[in-house]
C-alpha cells in the first residue's frame, strides 16, 4: 500500500510539471499538491502514518487508513487519465 501510494504522488507531482527527479518530501507534497487543494489535507497524515510504519491499533483505524489509500489512489487515477485522454 506504502509503494502504491508513493508512487501515486509522485505521479501527481510529474503530472503538476515537475521532474521526475522531484523527491516526494512532506513539504513538496504539502506546497505542490495540498495547498493548491490538488488532494485533501489528510495526504499528509496518512503519508506520515505509511513513512513512519505506525502500527494498526484498531480495525476502525484500519478501515479509516485503507479508505484514505482508496480516496487517494481513485482522485490520482481520474486526475492522471484526464491528462492521457486530452495530452
Amino acid at each position: 500500500m506504502s509503494e502504491a501510494v508513493e508512487t501515486a504522488l509522485h505521479s501527481l507531482l510529474i503530472w503538476q510539471g515537475h521532474s521526475a527527479d522531484t523527491e516526494t518530501t512532506t513539504a513538496s507534497i504539502d506546497s505542490l499538491l495540498v495547498e493548491p487543494k490538488l488532494l485533501p489535507a489528510e495526504t499528509l497524515q496518512l503519508l506520515s502514518h505509511l513513512r513512519e510504519d505506525q502500527p494498526i491499533t484498531d480495525e476502525k483505524q484500519a478501515i479509516q487508513l485503507l479508505s484514505q489509500c482508496d480516496d487517494l489512489m481513485t482522485l490520482a487515477s481520474k486526475q492522471l487519465c484526464v491528462v492521457n485522454k486530452t495530452g
